[in-house]
């Protein structure tokens, strides 16, 4: 009797532990930042009071603001906050002008062709919007001095809407414009967010 009892604890101890390591796997892919409706961006910043320090936010996909988007324009837009549902105040975000639709490779400042009239996107850009000693930074290319804040942003992934734009960023930005503006070192970017258009 103690026999068959020992075995069926083994038994249901053997079932908890693989249904543990199976529920485990099931949410790490549900985390997966590749997922539609998991906007997040994270990058590593040195500059100002910064050293090393990892920046990580997620984003509501369903704020109006957030999301990628091509439409008929022909190149991305990418916009991300860390604004909550319902809120409108934005402490981290991303901003990104790509300037085609696809996959690939653009360096910050190259030229964006395919634009519409009025649009006041014309060189490619990413552009971060953070908290530094309790003030709010904007660090942006060096719109007066291009080669002061040189940078890349490649897209890995461009689904149709309602998939995945993914891709990384990495450079200098500045806080504001001219050489003795100050610069913070940006590696390690990365990005996914959700296609609106």
């Amino acid at each position: 009797m103690k026999k068959t009892q020992l075995l069926i604890a083994f038994a249901l101890l053997i079932s908890v532990a693989l249904a543990s390591c199976s529920k485990d796997k099931n949410d790490a892919g549900n985390s997966s930042n590749n997922n539609p409706g998991n906007d997040s961006v994270t990058y590593i910043i040195n500059g100002g009071s910064f050293v090393n320090k990892h920046i990580s936010f997620h984003s509501d996909p369903k704020q109006n603001q957030n999301g990628a988007s091509a439409g008929h324009i022909g190149y991305l837009k990418i916009n991300l906050t860390d604004t909550p549902p319902g809120g409108s105040t934005v402490t981290q975000g991303l901003d990104i002008a790509y300037p085609q639709a696809t996959t690939g490779t653009a360096n910050v400042n190259d030229p964006i062709n395919n634009i519409y009239p009025g649009n006041t996107d014309k060189h490619a850009y990413f552009l971060l919007q953070l908290q530094e000693n309790g003030k709010n930074r904007i660090l942006d290319r060096d719109s007066e001095n291009p080669s002061n804040t040189p940078g890349k942003i490649t897209i890995t992934k461009c689904e149709s809407v309602g998939g995945v734009v993914e891709g990384d960023f990495s450079g200098t930005v500045s806080d504001g414009t001219g050489s003795n503006a100050p610069k913070y070192i940006i590696t390690k970017g990365h990005f996914v967010v959700t296609r609106k258009s």
